[in-house]
């Protein structure tokens, strides 16, 4: 497979060849590309849900809702 200069612009370009690597394997590589994507979005949703319940727990404790509230209001 050559992938290097075009030599000659007055020729065939199917003569060429191929000018980039892994020609045919577009289907393959956006099959693993739509996996990693569906992979990931599940990770992170469940990172999120669980962040969200540690949260929700400590802030559910002994009135630490109102305190953030508060202090948060105090900042503003």
């Amino acid at each position: 497979m050559r992938t290097g200069l075009v030599e000659s612009w007055g020729g065939n370009p199917l003569d060429m060849g191929p000018i980039y690597p892994f020609v045919g394997a577009e289907g393959l590589l956006f099959v693993v590309c739509v996996v990693l994507w569906i992979v990931y979005t599940v990770w992170q949703m469940r990172f999120e849900c669980s962040s969200y319940r540690e949260e929700m727990e400590t802030l559910g404790q002994d009135d630490n809702l109102i305190q953030t509230v508060r202090n948060n209001q105090k900042n503003l």
